[in-house]
């Protein structure tokens, strides 16, 4: 008698995995402790990373796998896990396409091909061979970084010199955040505090994914029995709204995204009475993703700033004194860094240089976090005795933004700047 055949091994693996797809809620947490970490690196929570980390696990030595990918696999920070896995397990040739995969995908593609083996010194991008000590020096472990851009990654990264902050979420910015017009705003609203009754349902309601814990349960179940309450805010319409100043001191500058660089006057306020108490007491009693207030040891610093969503990056000079919004992230000095480096950075952030580094090297979407600012290389190549005149230069230009001057990429000073930067030969 013969037991049942032994299942052939899979030697091949052709797909499309969904791109962005929706993760069922119950299933999140135990698809990402199977396969949120490898190498020691998070594996981003995303379906075709998933479906992909899972196909070529699946693969014996010398089994292919070919994918239709999103170009996010390329640059993104949050796919640097994925990318090194894939080259610690085999072989791996990008081929990016043209265009768009089909009319209902709008987004660009690759072709990624993979072939189980030992870990590879070099990966293959457009038939180009990229070293894996050049991936290496990114580190972000980007595949598309050239050789030439190799030696702006030899030094220090920016990080270095600045952190990086992305800003709150208000969750209902019509309710907080006002347009400046002209110095002025206007105010539809007044905010009523009260004490609103805790319940279990209310609970459950705001909480991620709809569940809590069964202690939790019990404890909120205990506070409903009793009649707790907790502190919230009424908003409530004006019968005739008011005309304020932007000088108001129950306001404080907000700063929303704008496709300005140098510096930019305050196009928004947000109520800010007693340290941001009706904002605050709000996100307390919103959903689970509005309980904390994003990067508030940040707020009201000298800072950076630039907008999250931009083909290019627009840098411009961030004063004292705002409240930030995750429309706009930012960077501030590190602690003891001289405050001169805020001018030197902007400077070399202003460069086209350095937005080429950024959108080819570290991340080649719209969209721009404060992190990968921080992963941008810093000018190591810049001696200190230049490095001075150059900052008071940057300084001079923002003093006339502050003055009223509207700064473009066509201004003599701003193209200056990249001889000011230039690598030497």
């Amino acid at each position: 008698m013969f037991g049942p055949a032994a299942a052939a091994p899979i030697t091949k693996i052709v797909g499309n995995p969904p791109f962005g797809g929706s993760l069922d809620p119950g299933l999140q947490d135990a698809l990402e402790t199977d396969f949120g970490v490898r190498d020691g690196l998070k594996i981003k929570k995303e379906s075709y990373s998933f479906f992909l980390l899972k196909s070529v696990e699946l693969l014996p030595p010398g089994g292919e796998l070919a994918f239709l990918c999103s170009d996010t696999l390329l640059t993104i920070k949050t796919m640097r896990g994925l990318r090194r896995r894939l080259m610690n397990l085999g072989e791996v040739e990008v081929r990016t396409t043209a265009g768009f995969f089909s009319s209902e995908i709008r987004r660009p593609i690759v072709e990624l091909l993979f072939r189980r083996g030992s870990p590879a010194d070099a990966l293959r991008v457009d038939g180009r061979v990229v070293p894996r000590s050049t991936v290496e020096l990114t580190g972000t472990f980007s595949w598309q970084i050239a050789e030439d851009d190799a030696r702006y990654f030899a030094g220090p990264r920016l990080g270095e010199f600045v952190v990086s902050a992305g800003g709150m979420t208000v969750g209902r910015n019509e309710y907080f955040v006002r347009p400046l017009r002209g110095g002025l705003f206007t105010e539809p609203y007044r905010f009523e505090f009260f004490d609103d009754r805790v319940t279990l349902e209310r609970e459950l309601g705001r909480a991620r994914l709809g569940r809590l814990g069964r202690r939790k349960q019990a404890l909120v179940a205990e506070q409903e029995a009793a009649g707790a309450t907790r502190r919230n805010v009424r908003v409530v319409p004006r019968d005739e709204p008011l005309e304020l100043a932007e000088s108001d001191p129950d306001y404080r500058y907000y700063n929303k995204g704008i496709g300005r660089i140098v510096y930019a006057p305050p196009t928004h306020v947000i109520v800010w009475k007693n340290n941001g108490d009706a904002v605050r007491t709000f996100k307390r009693n919103g959903n689970w993703y509005l309980l904390g207030v994003g990067s508030q040891a940040y707020f009201e610093r000298e800072g950076l700033s630039w907008q999250l969503i931009a083909n290019r990056l627009q840098p411009r000079y961030l004063p004292a004194g705002y409240i930030l919004d995750t429309s706009s992230p930012c960077v501030f000095l590190r602690e003891g860094v001289p405050r001169d480096e805020l001018y030197f950075v902007l400077g070399w952030l202003l460069t086209a240089t350095c937005s080429r580094l950024l959108k080819n090297v570290v991340n080649h979407t719209k969209n721009i976090q404060g992190k990968d600012v921080e992963h941008l290389p810093y000018p190591f190549w810049i001696d200190e005795e230049r490095k001075g005149p150059i900052a008071a230069r940057v300084r001079g230009m923002v003093d006339e933004g502050r003055a009223g001057r509207q700064f473009t990429r066509d201004d003599a000073e701003v193209t200056h700047l990249e001889s000011e930067f230039a690598f030497p030969m």
